[in-house]
């Protein structure tokens, strides 16, 4: 097939108004060529902003639904158990002490020679490879996509609960309030805005009255640590008369 240049194309003179190339013939070499005018860009914007569902053009419905959900599983299961250890190996090696030295006191950890800057892009890094993972894992569990659903400033608010209410600070303080926050939200997930309600007063009473979360609270009255990832330094003071 020969591709005719523009001067070749005759144009349409009865195009829609706003149209930046009104191009239109019966040549079935050429076929037709017709930019969308003003109306119809203004009509995909406001499919894109309004959210509209459509089918995902990936045969993901090709497979048996079963086999598809458990194969996703096990995906996901491996994705969640290596995701966990890397990051618990990277923050009990030197960049992990790094990080949590930045955490506490961005200029003090530079004035100590703690290369901020490549750290905080370390974190960018693995922390949208593990958004873009588990994204990409629970996209392949729905055979239709809502723009609103998943770029949602809710999962902000879903992560910030699950640090409150497992414990800031804590390695396994996150993993707890997420086995707590999607329990809850299996529980309790259709009761609508008030769910959404009673989130927000259980993420404002731990602040108030747990401020470090369950497992904060569980280490320091026991001093439990299943999974340390940071330094303690353990001062003994004389004792009086000894």
């Amino acid at each position: 097939m020969i591709v005719p240049s523009y001067a070749e194309l005759s144009a349409r003179r009865d195009g829609p108004p706003g149209s930046s190339w009104n191009v239109f013939t019966t040549d079935p070499e050429r076929g037709m060529a017709n930019f969308a005018g003003t109306e119809q860009v203004r009509g995909a914007a406001n499919v894109i902003s309004t959210g509209e569902v459509f089918s995902l053009d990936y045969a993901l419905n090709a497979f048996d639904p079963v086999l598809r959900r458990d194969i996703i599983y096990w995906l996901a299961l491996a994705a969640l158990v290596g995701l966990l250890g890397g990051l618990f190996l990277l923050l009990r090696s030197r960049a992990g002490a790094a990080i949590q030295a930045i955490r506490d006191n961005e200029e003090a950890a530079a004035s100590l020679g703690v290369r901020v800057t490549s750290t905080k892009r370390l974190i960018f890094v693995l922390a949208a490879f593990g958004v873009g993972l588990a994204g990409s894992l629970w996209l392949a569990t729905a055979l239709t996509f809502q723009p609103k659903a998943f770029f949602s400033v809710q999962w902000t608010a879903y992560m910030i609960f699950m640090v409150l209410v497992g414990g800031i600070g804590t390695f396994e303080g996150a993993i707890l309030g997420a086995v707590l926050f999607f329990a809850i939200e299996t529980w309790f997930g259709a009761a609508g805005v008030w769910y959404l309600v009673g989130l927000g007063a259980t993420a404002l009473i731990f602040a108030l009255a747990l401020p470090r979360g369950i497992w904060g609270a569980i280490e320091r009255r026991t001093g439990l640590r299943l999974l340390p990832v940071g330094y303690r330094l353990d001062i003994r003071l004389p004792v009086v008369g000894k």
